[in-house]
């Protein structure tokens, strides 16, 4: 015998909200995504001088030293031209690098992870690249807006 189950509209919208704020809490979705343009911005210092990202990094052990992949928070202090900017993927800022930057490539400041006792932010060149942004890419380098920019920009 068959039941026919009558549920309202407003409830059903309820329920999976609920259950969408479960998955996030759990980790099997990230709602961040959920509202991330499809589209890369252009990896140009009109786009993303003084922005907000965040950068899938996979360096961090936990207690049981394996290792685990976070979105880490970070602002994009320069993009290299191609001509002028010197450096190394994953390397501090130095005026004795010798090796030119591709275009396209950032200088980020990352937050501080006060959660790891880190004090102060760090500076680092990474080189970016559009296949990795979020949407179409979740391994290590894979980057996206932070939040606070997905509000600035009117997606949030």
């Amino acid at each position: 015998m068959e039941k026919e189950c009558v549920v309202s509209a407003e409830r059903l919208a309820a329920a999976a909200e609920q259950e969408q704020a479960r998955r996030a809490a759990a980790g099997i979705t990230d709602d961040i995504q959920d509202i991330m343009p499809f589209q890369a911005p252009p990896l140009t210092s009109e786009s993303l001088l003084n922005k907000r990202l965040e950068v899938l990094w996979g360096a961090y052990v936990l207690p049981d030293g394996s290792r685990t992949q976070m979105w880490c928070p970070c602002t994009v202090l320069r993009v290299a031209d191609g001509t002028g900017d010197k450096g190394s993927h994953g390397k501090a800022e130095s005026s004795r690098a010798r090796k030119l930057l591709p275009a396209g490539a950032v200088l980020v400041q990352w937050d501080p992870d006060r959660d790891r006792g880190e004090e102060e932010a760090t500076v680092m060149w990474l080189v970016l690249s559009p296949s990795k942004w979020t949407t179409k890419w979740e391994g290590h380098l894979a980057w996206r807006w932070h939040p606070d920019e997905l509000v600035n920009l009117g997606h949030a």
